[in-house]
């Protein structure tokens, strides 16, 4: 959920570029979809502990299965997909389809984004008003404070600790955005401290307008080799 600009931390992947985009294709807004977990938990020693042994992982890349629920006002749109994050170089990238009728993808790249609709490739600059969250899976791991533990899960077979605290806020600072810090729940396997699964709330405003975030992503392989290519300059337009 990173869900954030380099030096910060999805998670994915909630663009409000390709919200907009989104919006304007579906010809209604949808409700529901995306998971936010509850209740406060007093940070402890053993949780910053287990933390410690999770963000000591050196994932060189993942793949995750991501649900992205975005409200906007009154408007929300629902995005669920696969992604894969890389570590070097940092990108992430995000296939899957909106309220269930609209395919996307969009690829994060240092501080490009490609969005990916209608056969065509947009980019945008991470920073702009039209580009306000950014998500990085793996750095909703690397950069998660406040710790507490919830207990111990069964999650897909594998024992786990579930975490929960506090990271920085998944929205890129812009002159039309309000930053407030984001909420996460983090499972990771006891056996060797991998990432699982990640529950994250983030909220802010735009224009004066609220803007929520929930994300959903939960693993499916770590190391695997993939690789992350964004498009070719001649199938990119930029936007401003």
């Amino acid at each position: 959920m990173r869900v954030f600009r380099r030096g910060l931390s999805l998670a994915s992947l909630a663009l409000p570029t390709l919200l907009m985009l989104l919006l304007a294709a579906c010809s209604t807004s949808t409700s529901g979809g995306g998971a936010t977990t509850t209740g406060t938990v007093t940070p402890s020693a053993q949780a910053r502990e287990i933390l410690a042994k999770a963000q000591a992982v050196k994932l060189k890349d993942a793949t995750l299965k991501t649900q992205v629920t975005t409200k906007r006002g009154s408007q929300t749109i629902n995005l669920d997909g696969t992604a894969r994050t890389t570590s070097s170089p940092r990108r992430v990238e995000v296939v899957g389809t909106a309220s269930q009728v609209l395919p996307y993808q969009a690829i994060v790249d240092g501080n490009d984004i490609y969005i990916k609709l209608n056969n065509k490739w947009l980019k945008y600059t991470v920073g702009s008003a039209n580009a306000e969250f950014n998500y990085d899976f793996l750095a909703l791991v690397e950069q998660l404070q406040n710790p507490g533990l919830v207990g111990t899960e069964t999650i897909n077979g594998a024992q786990t600790y579930h975490l929960r605290g506090t990271v920085q806020a998944p929205v890129t600072p812009g002159a039309n955005q309000k930053i407030e810090t984001t909420t996460e729940d983090l499972w990771v396997r006891q056996s060797d401290y991998y990432p699982v699964k990640i529950v994250a709330h983030g909220a802010g405003s735009n224009n004066g307008t609220s803007v929520t975030v929930d994300v959903t992503a939960t693993f499916t392989a770590w190391n695997s080799g993939i690789t992350i290519t964004p498009p070719s300059p001649d199938q990119v337009t930029t936007a401003s």
